[in-house]
C-alpha cells in the first residue's frame, strides 16, 4: 500500500470464507486497484464506517498483492459490524504497521511455530514465506 499509511484506503470485501462458528477469513482489494504490500507479523487498523476501527492481523499470502485477507472472530461492536457487512461492503484501511518478524534472521536454521485457534491466522504468511 503506497502513500500515507496513516489515511484510510478504501477497500471492497470481494469474499468471505466460513472458517468455524463465529470465525471468517474476509478477502479484501483496493477501491484504486492498488497493490498491498507487506512483511508477515504486521498488521492493519480497518474501520467499519459508523462503528469504529480495530486492529487485524493479516492472514492472506504475502506474495499476493492484488488482494488481502483478515481472519477475524466476531467479539465486539467493529468485528459484528463487520461480519453484517458481507460481500461487497467498504471499509477503510490503514497500514500496514509494525515491523513483522525479523525473516532473515531465520533464514537457515530450524524454525518452531506454535499456534493455536484465531491465533493460528496471523502465523501463516509467516509459514508461507519460510516454505517458498
Amino acid at each position: 500500500m503506497k502513500g500515507n499509511p496513516y489515511i484510510p484506503k478504501l477497500a471492497r470485501i470481494v469474499n468471505v470464507r466460513d472458517e468455524a462458528p463465529g470465525i471468517k477469513t474476509f478477502r479484501m482489494s483496493f477501491e484504486d486497484g492498488g497493490a498491498f504490500k507487506f512483511t508477515p507479523g504486521q498488521f492493519i487498523e480497518l474501520s467499519v464506517f459508523n462503528y469504529g476501527e480495530a486492529p487485524f492481523s493479516i492472514s492472506s499470502s504475502p506474495f499476493i498483492e492484488n488482494f488481502f485477507e483478515i481472519t477475524v472472530r466476531r467479539m465486539g461492536n467493529v468485528t459484528g459490524a463487520l461480519f453484517r457487512l458481507g460481500v461487497g461492503g467498504l471499509v477503510g484501511v490503514r497500514g500496514p504497521f509494525g515491523r513483522g518478524w525479523p525473516i532473515e534472521k531465520m533464514r537457515g536454521h530450524n524454525v518452531l511455530i506454535i499456534g493455536g485457534g484465531i491465533g493460528i491466522a496471523p502465523l501463516k504468511p509467516l509459514i508461507e514465506h519460510i516454505i517458498a
